[in-house]
């Protein structure tokens, strides 16, 4: 009872850590143009957690959402960088999704 007791300790303690996030953006613009326009870009990554203490990609959404959003602000300026998290339970778990929002001036 004691090891159950524990191993379900550690796999609560240890469901939610990731890696270090960069949110830093290579290959962007450091001056920014005088007279562009202002368009946000946003790039979302969703996972699941399964009953609640099992994840399932979850620990990457955030991760794989910068790596898109990198794609896409190649050779732009960029203002402004948001991140929002958003969790909506399932009938066995529940899913994480995550989103950045880059404000860039064309």
């Amino acid at each position: 009872m004691k090891k159950a007791c524990l191993l379900f300790i550690i796999l609560l303690s240890v469901q939610c850590s990731s890696g270090p996030i960069s949110l830093t953006l290579p290959n962007t613009r450091t001056e920014k143009p005088a007279n562009g326009k202002e368009v946000v870009i946003s790039e979302s990554s969703c996972g699941y957690h399964l009953l609640d203490f099992i994840p399932t990609s979850s620990n990457t959404t955030l991760y794989y959402a910068m790596r898109a959003l990198q794609v896409k602000t190649m050779d732009k300026y960029v203002a402004k960088i948001t991140l929002e998290q958003d969790w909506y339970h399932g009938l066995i778990g529940t899913f994480l999704c995550s989103t950045v929002n880059a404000t860039v001036i064309e």
